[in-house]
């Protein structure tokens, strides 16, 4: 692995337990997006969840196939590891049977040198699967009890996992094969400037950059770049995707209200980005060209959440509803036609946005 260098185990005192963040799970259903929030809040980057979430660009994703598989927003980790280096981190992943990578017998002990070592340097670890199939955060662990503590969706208050459990859990009861994820974050540089104040000329120019970069790596996301060849689509091309599946009668019942689930409550940060960033950021920085283009890209994605909330009133998580029944499938095929219109049109308004902080 490059970037991070791990010592040997008995390099790092036996255990360690940082103090375990306080938010809400239920902010946001993107599991992986509010685990790395969490890890984040560790370090001394003051970032909000709405920051986190459209900076890192987990505010626009759109993932799945003609099948409506469970979104996978994480993909090669090429679009996170490029927003977390310019938010000023740096990132090391360990995985295997999940997002690709092979399973060795050694990976768990690894995994566990990886953790070891950022929670001596004060950060809590993404991970996987810890008491519930979903991402969560690993905030402490004791050599001499063979546990980790951990914090998730089930965990809200913590909990523990066993050294043998971990990578090696089953999946809602049933057993699977081994599936590890490990992702470490460490501080490199200051951040960006993202915050309203008076601004510096510095500052001024520090916003830009942030915002372009940020804006930058959505659109790639949103126009699918980067997927050639893949049966899974992102952005605009998986809500082509969605309606082939609906089309066809292949759109699976709980995996499309499980998907809506994460869509919308992502998406619910990026019209409050938009506008409020109008109101503040474009005033402090005197830019009225880019305020009308951030109150432009704030109308086009409020009509977007509107689609995309008529959709999850149709297809409620978790019962959700048959994606084949005729005047259902007609109903959510206009509603996706909706939503694909606004997400065309947000990413004209993203371009040019970009265009205009380039000058």
């Amino acid at each position: 692995m490059s970037g991070l260098r791990y010592g040997i185990v008995d390099s790092f005192p036996t255990s360690m337990v940082l103090e375990r963040q306080r938010f809400n799970w239920n902010d946001c259903y993107n599991s992986f997006a509010l685990a790395l929030y969490g890890a984040m809040k560790y370090s001394n980057k003051s970032l909000n969840l709405t920051q986190a979430l459209l900076y890192t660009g987990q505010a626009f994703a759109i993932n799945t196939d003609t099948f409506v598989g469970p979104m996978d927003v994480f993909g090669d980790g090429g679009l996170i590891r490029e927003a977390l280096d310019h938010l000023g981190f740096e990132m090391e992943v360990l995985n295997a049977n999940l997002y690709g990578g092979a399973w060795n017998e050694d990976m768990a002990e690894e995994a566990l040198d990886m953790i070891r070592e950022s929670i001596q340097n004060g950060i809590a670890v993404v991970s996987w699967n810890l008491d519930n199939y979903e991402h969560g955060l690993i905030y402490g662990y004791d050599d001499e009890r063979r546990i980790l503590n951990i914090h998730d969706i089930n965990k809200r208050n913590g909990g523990e996992l066993s050294y043998e459990e971990f990578g090696r859990r089953p999946r809602n009861g049933i057993p699977i094969e081994p599936e590890l994820f490990v992702l470490v974050i460490r501080k490199r540089n200051e951040p960006p400037h993202l915050n309203v104040t008076r601004y510096t000329e510095i500052e001024d120019a520090s916003y830009r950059s942030a915002l372009r970069t940020a804006l930058s790596i959505a659109i790639r996301h949103i126009a699918d770049e980067g997927s050639e060849g893949s049966r899974r689509k992102n952005g605009i091309a998986a809500i082509d995707a969605w309606m082939t599946a609906f089309e066809d009668g292949t759109a699976h019942s709980f995996f499309t209200s499980y998907n809506l689930l994460w869509i919308t409550s992502s998406r619910q940060y990026v019209v409050p980005f938009f506008s409020q960033s109008a109101i503040t950021h474009c005033m402090s920085i005197q830019d009225n060209t880019l305020q009308q283009l951030m109150l432009q890209a704030s109308e086009h994605y409020m009509a977007s959440y509107r689609a995309w909330i008529g959709l999850r009133e149709m297809f409620p998580f978790p019962k959700s509803a048959d994606p084949t029944d005729p005047e259902l499938k007609a109903a959510a095929l206009i509603r996706l036609r909706e939503a694909r219109d606004a997400e065309v049109a947000g990413l004209g308004t993203l371009r040019d946005i970009v265009e205009h902080l380039a000058k």
